[in-house]
């Protein structure tokens, strides 16, 4: 009987914090227990800052050599996972990214999509889409540079 007990509550306890995780997020809180709006927030007003401003493709040159590392790091980051460019899979379609957020916005959900999903309403939109967090890969901002580079160059080859 204490063995099952056992087994229950090692299961039970897991579950619990994903559901209370889930909880603080849907509710827009900020994870410290605060589950009001954090509309007035210093993180909420970051995170509006982010996606002030023109998209990254007109922003952006494109270096080339920097979209062959990004490319390469898609794959070994497995972005390719939850990502694709022209299709959705577990997570948004990749087409036209460049053309509808800032470089800023990418960079901060590519480098803290925890952090995103608490404070930006797109991040939180996006997630309640796809019913799916976006994984923290540690992705450093040199990476995510590249990254933006390799989403730069398959939008603009798309709009040629």
């Amino acid at each position: 009987m204490l063995r099952t007990l056992r087994s229950h509550t090692a299961i039970l306890v897991p579950l619990g914090g994903l559901l209370a995780l889930f909880l603080v997020v849907g509710c827009g809180g900020n994870g410290d227990g605060d589950t009001s709006s954090s509309s007035g927030s210093p993180s909420a007003s970051l995170a509006a800052g982010l996606s002030q401003g023109p998209p990254a493709i007109e922003t952006l040159t494109l270096n080339p050599g920097m979209a062959e590392w990004g490319e390469q790091l898609f794959q070994e980051k497995a972005c390719v996972t939850c990502h694709a460019v022209g299709e959705t899979k577990q997570g948004p379609d990749l087409a036209g990214v460049t053309q509808r957020r800032t470089e800023a916005w990418m960079k901060r959900m590519m480098m803290d999509p925890e952090w995103m999903t608490a404070n930006d309403p797109v991040a939180r939109e996006l997630m309640g889409k796809h019913m799916l967090q976006m994984a923290n890969q540690q992705v450093q901002e040199p990476q995510a540079n590249a990254l933006v580079q390799y989403l730069l160059s398959l939008d603009l080859e798309s709009a040629n």
